[in-house]
Parts: structure tokens; sequence; C-alpha cells
């Protein structure tokens, strides 16, 4: 039997009037996956910057916060509509659940893994670790590419279980393979944990397998505890349609100023802390999940948080459309400019970020329009995204997921 929930539920969501389509999701989709390419620019750069720039540039060197927002946004995609069905199993159940992530995940994925070893077979030496990379060489090198552990692990994306694999053809690929087998744990463990334990047991259950995980692995590289993360995603889809009789969507907006606030002060003062048990990855996690709680209650009612509208303009949107292309990509894109225009010219990081950027997005929506756009499930009714202005302007809203539904976009 179906225990009951530990958040006192008030009328069932069929109850209530059908929630509105969440733009803001896309949006904070797309402005993490700009903060990464960001961050793999400065990155790459690595003693091209000036002293006396580091400090002002060091925002940019937290760019697995942004995979921890993908993961909670993910968590909170995927459990909404199982919340709103107020069953506790994924509607149309598992093997559709599977076939759906697999048409939306895979295709993009392997076509850019083909075109990646293309590069690094054509261009072998503009995938070197560079000698400022802030790790030991034989982790962080892409190469080599072509032996056969390297590409069974990528075809089956399980890259991320060994260091020997986890950064090779692509080092933005890590994050793929963990969101995948996330997926394959949401249905079997979390779902069921969740049907017998309620939001709060669910989420100590989904922070109890990832760091339980991580610790029987032994390797941190492959961020069993993002597991957590996506709990957290989950638990925010739940309250947002089962809210508690005494709800109070300011206590979210005071939770997501006190992370951030936390994650900044930490990160100037005290960066050592974030070493000990993820604690910058679950102060993130937290902090998005309370974010996405706010945003969609305040939409909901009608008067969205103005904060949350920087989510939803032009560019944001846009980005969010094309952001799973944009992580695929950007890597390859960057290191050919890296070697050409860094290692090559010996540039810094200015000019490297003036040509890389929109370069990097650039071949990114080329890269959607090929190998994404054909697979989206919302394709017959979506329109074809722009460029944003000045070269076009964007779609309207409505090109984002029907009423009633959230986006289908993968949240790697």
């Amino acid at each position: 039997m179906k225990s009951e929930s530990v958040i006192a539920r008030v009328p069932r969501a069929t109850d209530r009037p059908a929630p509105r389509r969440y733009a803001f999701l896309d949006g904070m989709r797309g402005l993490s996956a700009l903060y990464v390419v960001f961050h793999h620019m400065y990155m790459m750069a690595g003693d091209r910057i000036s002293t006396a720039w580091r400090p002002w540039l060091s925002w940019m060197g937290y760019g697995s916060w942004a995979v921890c927002v993908f993961i909670v946004l993910s968590g909170f995609c995927l459990m909404l509509p199982v919340a709103q069905a107020d069953t506790g199993h994924i509607p149309g159940g598992a093997w559709s659940y599977f076939k759906r992530r697999s048409r939306r995940i895979l295709p993009p994925y392997y076509a850019a893994l083909v075109l990646a070893l293309a590069v690094i077979g054509a261009i072998p030496a503009a995938f070197e670790v560079s000698p400022t990379a802030p790790g030991p060489a034989v982790v962080l090198s892409q190469l080599p590419a072509f032996t056969a552990p390297v590409l069974v692990s990528h075809l089956l994306l399980i890259h991320n279980l060994s260091p020997l694999w986890i950064y090779r053809i692509n080092g933005a690929f890590w994050s793929v393979a963990t969101e995948w087998q996330i997926y394959f744990i949401f249905p079997f463990l979390l779902l069921p944990a969740w049907r017998r334990f309620g939001v709060t047991g669910g989420v100590a259950i989904a922070a109890l397998i990832g760091y339980g995980m991580a610790f029987l692995f032994r390797n941190q590289l492959a961020t069993f505890q993002f597991v957590a993360l996506f709990g957290m995603g989950m638990a925010a889809a739940e309250i947002i349609t089962h809210r508690p009789a005494r709800f109070r969507p300011v206590f979210f907006a005071i939770v997501t100023s006190v992370c951030v606030g936390l994650l900044i002060g930490i990160a100037r003062l005290y960066p050592v802390v974030f070493d000990h048990f993820h604690s910058g990855e679950m102060l993130v996690g937290i902090a998005a999940a309370s974010a996405i709680t706010y945003f969609a209650v305040t939409n909901d009612s009608g008067r969205p948080a103005s904060f949350g509208r920087i989510f939803e303009t032009r560019v944001a949107l846009w980005l969010g459309s094309i952001s799973y292309s944009l992580y695929l990509m950007h890597g390859t894109v960057l290191e050919i400019l890296r070697y050409l225009i860094l290692t090559r010219l010996g540039l810094s990081l200015l000019p490297f970020g003036v040509i890389a950027l929109p370069a990097a997005i650039g071949i990114s929506y080329g890269f959607f329009l090929c190998f994404e756009r054909p697979f989206s499930r919302s394709r017959g009714r979506q329109r074809l995204p722009q460029m944003p202005k000045a070269a076009s302007s964007l779609p309207p809203v409505d090109r984002m997921a029907p009423a009633n539904s959230v986006s289908s976009q993968p949240v790697i």
C-alpha cells in the first residue's frame, strides 16, 4: 500500500487548475550551459591569464556547479509528471520512459562522439593536455582516444567509472554518462523509495544511494553523489504539486539566498571547505531546488518573481533550446581554438574568448539543427529556434513545452 507523504497535502493536483508551463527551466539550463563554456575557456587559458586579472575571473572556476544545476533540473522535469499523476509511477510505464530518454539523449551524443573522434584523428596535437592544467595529465588528457577500453566505455556510457576513461575524447562527456546512469536509478530505486517513505525519506534515500555508491566505488570522479542532487529536484516537483498546508514560497527564496551567500563567502574565504563531503555541490543543489520551487510557485500565482525573469529573456531561452548541443560540442571546438590561438599564436584569454565563444555557440547551433532537433519528441509542433538578435529574433515562448508540461530537453 502506498504510504502517505510526510508533507500534509492540500487538494490533489487534479482538483486544481492545470499548472502553467515553466519557461524559466530552459533559461536556467541555457545560462548554466553558457557558464560551462566560460569555465572551460578559463581553464584552458591557464597561465595566459595575468595575475592582475585572475582574482576578477575566478568566478569562472566552478564548472561542476553548473552540472549540479543540470542534475537538479533533470530530477525536477522527470519527477513532475509522476507527481502530477499522483500514482508514484512514471506515466506510460518504464519501457516508454526509457525509449523517450534514449531517443532524446543517445543520437546527439553518438553524433558528437563521432565528430570528436574525427577531429582528434585529424588534429591530434590539439587535444594534448595543457601543461598548465590543474591536475594530473594522465587523468585530464583526452588522449589516447582510440584504445578499445576508451571506445567501448564511451559507447556504453560508463566512461565515468574509471579515471583512465572519464576525460578521454571529450572531457565534457563525463556528465552525460553520470546522468544516463541516474536515469536507471530513478525508476528502480528512487521512485520505490518515494512511494514508501515520502518526500523527506525519498531525499534521504537518494543521498544514501549516492554517497554509498561513491564510498563503494572509491571513485570521486564518477560523481555518484549527484543522485542526491537528482533527489532534490524530485522533491521540488513534489512540493509544488502537493503543497503543504502552511506553504510559504518566501521560505524557498530565503533558502536560495542563504545558500548562494554561503557559496560566495566560502569560495572567497575558505574554499578548502568544498573538498569535504562535496559540500559545495550540495549547497548548489539546495539553492537550485529552492529557486525552482520559488519560481514555479510564483509563476503559478500569476506574480512571477522579478529575479526569475532573467531566465525568460530571449537569449536565455534560445540558449536553453540548444543547451544539450552546446554542452556536447563546445569542448571539441574550444580545444581546436585553444591549440590555434593560445598554443600556436601565444595569445591571451581575451582574444581566445572573443573568437571561441561565438564559434562554440554557432557550431553548436548547426549541430542542433542536424543531430538534435530531428530527435526531439516535440519536433512536430516546435518552431525552429532562431539565432537571437541582432542576427534574428527568438521564436515566441510557445516554442517551449506545451501547456501543462515541462520541457523535455535533456538537462546535462
